[in-house]
Formats: C-alpha cells, structure tokens, sequence
C-alpha cells in the first residue's frame, strides 16, 4: 500500500537589503532685510499700543473719579438723611419733653389742691380740739376753785367742832438695843430708814454677842432682835402688799397746823 507523503517546501531565509540614501544638504535660505514698509507697521503697532494705553490710564482716571463723585454723593446722601432724622428726633424729643412737663405741672397742681384741702381740714379740726380743751380747763378750773372753797369750809366746821389731836413725840430708835420699837412706830419708816435700821442692827447683834460672851448685854441684844423681827415683819408685808398678795395698811388722820394729813399706820 503506497503511503502519501506529505513534501514540506523549504523556506530560504532572505536577507533583507541595505539601501544607502545619499545624503543631500539642503542650503538655509536668507533672511531678507526688512524692507521699508514693514518698518513703518512696526511704528503704527507701538504708536497704536501706546495710544490704547494711554486710553486705558484715561479711563482709569476717568473711573476714578466716577466712584469719587458717586462716594462723595453717597456721603452727602446720608449726611442729609441723618440730618433729616436728627431734626425729626429733635423735635419729637421736644414735644415729649413738653407733654411730661405738662402733666407734672397738672398733677403738682392737684397734688398742691388736695394738700392745701387736707391742710384747711386739720387746722379746723386743731382749732375746734383747743377750743373745747380750752372750755374744759376753764370749766375744771372753776370746779378745782369751787372744790377748794368746799373743802375750807369742811376745815373751819371741822376745826369749830372737832378738837385737835396733840401731836406725839416719837421717840428715837435705839440700834443698840436700849428700846424696842413698836410695829406702828415702824409702820411711819420709809424702806430706805428700815435698810439702814436693819444694816446697823444686825452688825450690832454681831458685836454684842461676839465682845459680850457672859451676857452682860442679853437685854440689849434681846430688844434688838425683837426690833430686827419686826422691821423684817414690816418689810416682808410691804414686799407682799407690792405683789398684790398683802392687806394694805390702815390710813389714820392726824390733824396737824390746821389741816389734816393721811397716813399709814
């Protein structure tokens, strides 16, 4: 049995060729000379810059002054306002101030009226209060005058019917023991007589029984503490009458010069 083959061609590489380009200088053209014409539009572009320049610098000056004019117009706007409005506040100020004196002055008016009514009431009453005062010191007057011609002639009846009492001699109160004092001669001490009684008494008592131990002096130290007893009796009943806890003390009359006098005892 015959086979097929399969033939494969051969592929010879191929190199590729060098070509050699020759080498051509190209010769730099001149640069020509400006000619005339393009010198002059040269001059005309700088003198037309300039004069745009200047243009620019006059506009800026221009616009300067514009906000400077539209600045100073402004200020003189609000100056104007404000001026407006402070006269406005001014005058309403004024008129305020006006209104409130008014109403001070009416109100201190009828202030001034009700003080002068109250005033005119208070005098009246005072002077109606001192005139009855006055009718009622002179009415007591005339009766204290009629009071005391009553009681004069109760004394000179008294004094035709009734005898005078002698007066009695009080007797002096010993410290030292040499009497005793009785409970109505005591009775006519004052406190202030009965403290200083009681002081020198009881340092008398001391003494006695100190100097005198054989009883030379009982007697005397006897009848001073009987009279100690009773100026401490009288004191306490005294103390007891000020507490509205005591009897008070009996009034007597003694007739003395012509008139008769009231007193404890």
């Amino acid at each position: 049995m015959q086979q097929n083959k399969i033939i494969v061609p051969q592929v010879v590489p191929q190199v590729p060729r060098v070509v050699t380009i020759p080498q051509v200088v190209v010769p730099m053209p001149k640069r020509p000379a400006t000619p005339p014409i393009a010198m002059g539009k040269q001059e005309e572009i700088i003198r037309m810059i300039g004069e745009v320049r200047e243009e620019i610098r006059v506009n800026n000056n221009n616009r300067q002054e514009v906000e400077e004019r539209i600045h100073e117009e402004y200020q003189n706007i609000i100056r104007q306002m404000r001026e407006e409005h402070e006269e406005e506040i001014r005058r309403r100020q004024e008129e305020y101030q006006n209104n409130i004196t008014t109403l001070l002055q009416q109100q201190q008016n009828v202030i001034r009226e009700l003080i002068e009514q109250q005033q005119n009431v208070i005098m009246g009453m005072i002077r109606q209060h001192e005139n009855n005062i006055g009718a009622i010191m002179r009415t007591t007057q005339e009766v204290q005058q009629e009071i005391v011609g009553v009681r004069r002639q109760i004394e000179e009846i008294r004094g035709a019917v009734v005898e005078p009492e002698r007066e009695e001699e009080e007797e002096e109160i010993s410290t030292i023991g040499g009497n005793r004092i009785t409970k109505e001669r005591g009775e006519r001490l004052s406190e202030e007589e009965i403290r200083i009684l009681l002081n020198r008494i009881a340092k008398n008592i001391t003494t006695y029984q100190q100097k005198y131990t054989k009883g030379e002096r009982e007697e005397q130290i006897r009848n001073m503490k009987e009279t100690k007893g009773i100026l401490r009796e009288i004191q306490e009943e005294r103390r007891r009458v000020k507490r509205g806890t005591g009897k008070k003390a009996k009034k007597k009359k003694r007739y003395i010069t012509g008139s008769w006098y009231v007193w404890s005892g």
